[in-house]
């Protein structure tokens, strides 16, 4: 069984997992030409990467967070609400198609973040040093970046949620 974390923004990433707990892979949110940023979410890029994993397939996409009013324009918002719903409306047809091969469960930022990187302070730096220390081998600086890639801590840490929780109860 593989377990694997979505951090669905355009700046995310998907990482996956073995029952272990040892890294399968990571990829950086596939994005295609559109409009913000000059880019949305390519859902047909993310299926893949979830197609080339060997089933059965647990996924654990994280839940797109409200801002507060007049923090994010209206612009932001409906493109996030669409790239979310790309990634979900993705995952769904995975479930049909691949029937008991994939499955999918939307999380809660505060729900994963209690369970893998627990405390206080800023949740993204909570998030890296989680990922850095439960998972070597995730590199958080692929490519050319210096600094950390928080959608790649994130994917993580909401992989490790997906393995420990859904995974307790696939066994059970």
């Amino acid at each position: 069984m593989i377990f694997v974390g979505i951090d669905p923004g355009l700046d995310g990433a998907v990482v996956a997992l073995r029952e272990d707990g040892s890294l399968h892979s990571q990829a950086i949110m596939p994005a295609t030409p559109g409009a913000s940023k000059g880019r949305v979410v390519d859902a047909r890029g993310l299926a893949r990467i979830l197609l080339d994993l060997p089933a059965p397939v647990v996924v654990a996409v994280e839940a797109m967070a409200g801002r507060p009013p007049g923090k994010m324009g209206g612009g932001s918002a409906m493109t996030i609400g669409a790239n979310w719903g790309r990634i979900v409306g993705m995952l769904d047809s995975l479930t049909v198609a691949r029937a008991h091969a994939v499955r999918y469960e939307i999380v809660q930022p505060r729900r994963w973040q209690s369970v893998v990187c627990p405390g206080t302070g800023e949740p993204k730096g909570r998030a890296i040093a989680a990922a850095r220390r439960l998972c070597p081998d995730l590199d958080l600086t692929p490519g050319r970046r210096t600094k950390p890639h928080d959608g790649l801590a994130d994917a993580y840490c909401i992989a490790e949620w997906c393995r420990r929780t859904l995974g307790a109860r696939s066994s059970a």
